[in-house]
């Protein structure tokens, strides 16, 4: 009775961390995102004036502090991550042969099987089974590096410079 009960708090134990690791992977994500959003949009305002393609030195130099931001929130990402599967393991390893929740059905329709309970079938959406949250959300980092590719190649050194605008002409009547 005792070993029963020791699994069954050892697989509790692992829930909440799974838990845990889903939150803290989310939460990551969600700051670098907002953080990055806000950074990109007042340096597309910056770049993007009347002529796009002109040297701009503070938008040039954003850019390339963007991109060199986009390292870290890459990996964050591919860290939190990786303990939220780990985690997912460990409590699908802990689980009780009859339960089915993580093992089992759980892990059937993680993979995109479709499984069915009490008479009704459940399936993911045709574009989840195929582009799984581990790839949209690094497909939104490489996005985000993209623009920043854009505007550092827009705003770069070999851009022509803006033309200084022509003088006033004087009229004497």
């Amino acid at each position: 009775m005792s070993s029963t009960k020791d699994n069954s708090e050892a697989y509790k134990t692992a829930l909440d961390l799974m838990v845990l690791e889903t939150q803290d992977s989310w939460q990551t994500f969600s700051a670098f995102l907002l953080i990055h959003t806000i950074f990109l949009a007042f340096l597309l305002n910056s770049a993007l004036g009347e002529n796009p393609c002109t040297f701009k030195l503070g938008a040039f130099i954003a850019s390339i502090l963007g991109l060199l931001l986009c390292i870290p929130w890459a990996v964050a990402y591919a860290r939190t991550s990786s303990y939220v599967y780990f985690r997912i393991a460990q409590a699908r390893s802990l689980e009780p042969a009859d339960w089915n929740l993580i093992k089992g059905n759980g892990k059937a329709f993680a993979e995109g099987e479709s499984i069915t309970i009490e008479g009704k079938s459940y399936r993911m959406h045709w574009l989840a089974r195929h582009l799984r949250m581990l790839y949209v959300l690094a497909i939104i980092i490489v996005i985000f590096s993209l623009v920043y590719i854009t505007v550092l190649v827009l705003a770069g050194p070999w851009c022509p410079s803006a033309a200084p605008a022509p003088p006033a002409m004087l009229s004497v009547t």
